[in-house]
Order: structure tokens, then sequence, then C-alpha cells
């Protein structure tokens, strides 16, 4: 994957142009305090329940405002443009894979040219891009993250879709968007990140139009999870610490939400369960070459490239302590995968009630 490290990126750049001498000292601190900030949260021994009442109180987006700070390039770099899992094909390249799982969300919610469609919690566009082009509608992204909005506008501009695909910075609780104005909104695996469902599900009902749907994958513990199991405890919380996120709710939780905040559940499964491919494929050592930076052993090469970069200058510190934490993230999933008590694709589609004739709606 030819993707660059833009933050890290950055601080080489002004290496370069001080003659050799490290990075300005604004961009080296900029990206060390915002590394130790992320560790500090889930580097330790911080509770659930402590955690999970971060989420609930709000305070949470800070710290996954700071997780995407850090992990942004990480991603784009293992993962390229599109930071989600897919129902893996033997027939099928990755990327191809990837692409179809997004343009299944585009079908199964019925796009059509001119709709105006929402994704919350965007990354850095690559989904929102592809389903913009494949459906010939105007997506606008969400994230609370200003790094990955200045990233999804260079990759747009690149890939000449900036007239249909546009990307803000904002709180997927609270969007900008009037209310009934948007014709569908999809989420993929980013509500993960919060364990109040029914305020960030009850936004996407709030803006969408009557007779629109909200469709996404979501990360949850399966029936198998057993809480009073030590093994599975310990893996569950290896991932969430590993990728910045509170506790992993079960589906039923999700299926609750959506029908609380008001909507009609069309369809609701895991798609990840009995494929051909297991899902945490990519992690290991023997899906592509093209997914070698996210494979086991590209994780432990690249572990041993950033402590080198690290130590001569070229990154700044931190830079492996991240890379680290992230492969413990990932070797968590494969963990909870292989156990099958954690899924990545639990999909859902649920529609916005159409209103009786005579209800009228007052204004936003």
């Amino acid at each position: 994957m030819n993707v660059k490290f833009e933050r890290l990126g950055k601080f080489e750049q002004e290496k370069e142009r001080n003659g050799g001498e490290n990075g300005s000292a604004d961009e080296k601190e900029k990206v060390e305090v915002l590394t130790q900030k992320y560790l500090a949260q889930y580097g330790g021994e911080i509770e659930t329940h402590k955690r999970n009442e971060l989420s609930k109180k709000g305070e949470q987006k800070s710290f996954v405002d700071e997780y995407y700070k850090v992990a942004t390039d990480f991603y784009e770099y293992g993962w390229g443009e599109s930071f989600h899992f897919a129902v893996l094909r033997k027939d099928e390249t990755w990327l191809e894979s990837m692409r179809r799982h997004e343009y299944y969300l585009a079908l199964r919610l019925g796009l059509k040219p001119g709709d105006h469609v929402v994704d919350l919690g965007c990354g850095v566009g690559g989904p929102a891009m592809n389903i913009a082009r494949f459906a010939n509608c105007r997506v606008t992204g969400v994230t609370l993250n200003q790094y990955q909005v200045d990233r999804a506008q260079k990759i747009a501009e690149r890939r000449n879709c900036a007239d249909l695909c546009h990307v803000i910075r904002g709180d997927f609780m609270h969007t900008p968007f009037s209310s009934e104005s948007i014709d569908h909104v999809y989420a993929i695996e980013s509500t993960c990140h919060t364990v109040d469902k029914v305020s960030v599900f009850g936004e996407a009902f709030r803006i969408l139009k009557p007779g629109g749907c909200f469709a996404g994958y979501e990360w949850v513990t399966t029936s198998k999870y057993d809480e009073n199991n030590e093994e599975h405890v310990r893996t569950r919380i290896g991932i969430e610490r590993g990728n910045g996120l509170p506790e992993t709710v079960p589906a039923h939780v999700v299926k609750d939400a959506l029908i609380k905040c008001g909507f009609e559940l069309i369809d609701a499964y895991d798609t990840m369960e009995n494929n051909e491919v297991p899902w945490w494929n990519p992690f290991l050592n023997n899906y592509s070459l093209t997914g070698l930076a996210s494979s086991r052993l590209g994780r432990t090469i690249f572990g041993y490239i950033f402590q080198v970069l690290e130590f001569v200058g070229v990154v700044p510190k931190g830079t492996h302590d991240v890379h680290e934490f992230l492969s413990m993230g990932a070797e968590n999933l494969i963990r909870g995968g292989e156990m099958g008590i954690y899924s990545v694709g639990y999909f859902f589609l649920a529609r916005k009630p159409l209103r009786p004739v005579n209800e009228t709606v007052k204004p936003a």
C-alpha cells in the first residue's frame, strides 16, 4: 500500500529543512504528548465501569479524538482508506471484499442518485467515497477528529470525488443537520465507540426523513461470550484497550436501542458468522501480500522498524509504543474471533416510520 504517514512525515520534513536536525520541537512534542495522553488512558488498568461512565457522560469523546490523532496513520498504512472489516471470500482480494461489504450497505439502504446520505463516524472517508460513487449519491461524513477531516479532503481531491463526498468535523450524537433532512444514514463499525447506543441511534432517527433507513455494522459480543469466564473477559478488555473503546455490548442491546428510538427493525444478524474465510484473517500471515502491514508478520517487522526510526529521530518518541498497543488490540481480536465470542460485523437495518397523514412536524 502506498500510504504516507502524514503526521509522522511532517516531523521528518521539518528535519530535512533543518539540515538534518530533528524536526520542529512543536511537531515532535505534539506527537509525543498525544501518544502519552492516549497510553495514559488506555494503557493502564483503568476499570471497565470507569470507561463506561466516561462514555455515558460524553467524556469519552476526547479520548476517541486522541486515539485517532495517534492511530490514523497506522490504520491507513496497514488498512487503507476504509477502517473496517469485511465478509471475506476465497475468490476475492481483500480490497474486493472490503468494497463489496460497503456496497452491500448501499444496496440494503436502497440508495438512489441524488440522495443525501450521512456517514456517522466516517474515518478518513474511504467508505463514504466508495458508496457515493457506487450509488451516485451525495455523502456527508462526520468524524470527531480534525486530522481525519484534513486527510479525507486530500483523498477526495486525489480521487476526484469531492463533489459527491464531503467530510466535516462533528459529534455523531449531536450532528449539525436539521431534523428530517437526510434521506438515509449509516455507520460502519463506529458506534462501538460509545455505550450510549440510544443517544447515537436517536440522533440518526432525528435527522432522517420519514421512511428513511439507518444501517450499519457494529462490534458486539456474541452469545458464546461468558462474563464469568476470565479468558473471555481478558480478551474483550484487550480488544477495547487496543482500539480505544468502552465496554462492548451484546447484540440484543443494539436491537433494543433501535426499537427504543422509534425505528422499525427490518433486519439484524451477524455477517461474520460461519463464513468461508475468518474475518480476522488479515491479522494473520496467510491472507495476502497486500495486507502485509496488518498481518502478524508485518506487525513484527514494523515493530522493529519503528524502534530503529525512533532511535535515530526519524519518528517521534512513542511511535513504537503506539504500534505495540495497536498490535495488542489485533492479537486480542484474533483470540476473540477464534473463540467465537466477538464479532466486528453485526449488521442492522432499520427504518424511520412514515408519519400519519394528519401529523404535523415542528420546525427544527
